[in-house]
């Protein structure tokens, strides 16, 4: 056999195997689907509107990675991203609290220095200035043990 018919017939053999896993359990229903290019052209008009805003950007891109996981049953991966996202609204949280402060540069620097700040001590200071409330206090707490679980078990 020719290396060309060889190519040919191992690019097949791949293309075959990933027809297949397209239609196992877990794989997403959208493989293979025609965007209509309107609705597209929609999205991509709404997607333009946040492009200014590179913190949105990036928090979505997080949530699109995470989503894919989850979408593909990789629930570790999945959940160690929407975790990020979870750390990243907090320390939002925290951000704009101290920015109604109106405190003094060098207390600021203080404060927003997250290597003198882990997330158990950000969701403690969040709940005692009421910046979340009791139900989300023990929801973060609880992903947060299930987090610390996985990532150092």
């Amino acid at each position: 056999m020719s290396s060309t018919a060889e190519r040919h017939e191992s690019s097949y053999a791949l293309s075959s195997i990933r027809m297949m896993q397209s239609s196992l359990p877990g794989r997403s229903p959208y493989f293979g689907t025609e965007i209509d290019p309107k609705r597209l052209q929609e999205a991509i008009m709404e997607a333009e509107k946040l492009y200014p805003n590179l913190k949105a950007v990036e928090e979505l891109r997080l949530f699109i990675e995470s989503f894919t996981h989850f979408n593909d049953s990789e629930y570790p991966q999945s959940f160690v991203l929407s975790w990020s996202i979870i750390e990243r609204h907090l320390y939002e949280l925290r951000t704009k609290k101290l920015a109604e402060m109106d405190l003094d540069e060098d207390r600021q620097s203080k404060l927003l220095n997250t290597v003198q700040w882990s997330t158990d001590y950000l969701i403690e200071v969040l709940s005692l200035s009421a910046d979340i409330s009791d139900l989300e206090y023990e929801a973060y707490g609880e992903l947060k043990k299930k987090r610390n679980r996985f990532i150092h078990s």
